[in-house]
């Protein structure tokens, strides 16, 4: 019979650490893309707002960012 801890590598931890990391990093574009006057960071209403009046570049890296965070957080 294994234990777990006999199995375990550091690589796994560090994988979490960098998927973690990956996730903050393309929040920091969202937050960057979306106008939240009044708040420290955007919220649902404003990336609803920003995606139904923004440019087409601005509304493909909303996209982007928040497919990277799904992404990234299923990975972690």
């Amino acid at each position: 019979m294994t234990r777990p801890a006999d199995t375990w590598a550091p690589q796994y931890f560090l994988a979490s650490v960098g998927a973690g990391g990956l996730s903050v990093s393309f929040f920091l574009w969202l937050y960057m893309w979306v106008p939240h006057p009044g708040q420290q960071v955007p919220v649902f209403e404003d990336i609803a707002r920003a995606w139904g009046k923004g440019d087409a570049l601005q509304m493909t890296m909303i996209a982007v960012a928040m497919l990277a965070i799904a992404a990234a957080a299923f990975v972690n």
